[in-house]
């Protein structure tokens, strides 16, 4: 692992401790990980989910616009923090649910 890498991990875990505090939830959501873990797993297991769209209130959010074979186009740059800001703005007591659906 680079140290850009291992810096960046780091600083994820603080974001994540932090999140943790506040939303224990969407924490483990955010960052891939189960509560709980250590500051060592987190470091070599931390993988954030990131989905493609989401549906919040009734109202659908993508990433782009999704084509045949899982080609997308449009896509939005900013799209991992519209799907952050999503997530940290839900009711800690929703239900997130995750469907990978193929067409």
């Amino acid at each position: 692992m680079t140290t850009q890498k291992l810096e960046e991990k780091l600083l994820n875990w603080e974001e994540y401790q932090l999140e943790l505090k506040s939303n224990p939830k969407i924490a483990s959501f955010l960052y891939g990980v189960e509560n709980g873990i250590t500051k060592e797993d987190f470091i070599v297991f931390n993988n954030p989910l990131e989905t493609f769209a989401v549906l919040k209130d009734g109202k659908w959010y993508s990433k782009g616009d999704m084509g045949l074979f899982g080609i997308s186009s449009n896509e939005n740059t900013s799209w991992s923090e519209l799907f952050e800001d999503l997530l940290k703005s839900s009711n800690p007591e929703n239900t997130v649910t995750v469907i990978d659906c193929h067409i």
